[in-house]
């Protein structure tokens, strides 16, 4: 699916035919349905960054707390 924007204004809509309308409830909802199972995908890689941020980030300040002379 593309990711071209439709906009169908009330005048376009009435002038369409039965079908015409049911593909575009079709398509909107397909391209919905993409959309989110991209967003439910990057949650996914966005909390492993946050995780590894938080272990790399952990690790460098104990590393700066013991070099630095503040964790004796």
């Amino acid at each position: 699916m593309s990711n071209l924007k439709m906009v169908v204004n009330e005048k376009s809509w009435e002038e369409m035919t039965d079908t015409e309308r049911s593909w575009l409830v079709y398509r909107t909802l397909q391209s919905m349905d993409k959309r989110i199972e991209a967003i439910e995908k990057k949650r996914w890689v966005d909390s492993a960054k946050v995780l590894f941020g938080s272990i790399i980030g952990g690790a460098a300040a104990a590393i700066g707390i013991n070099i630095g002379g503040y964790g004796r």
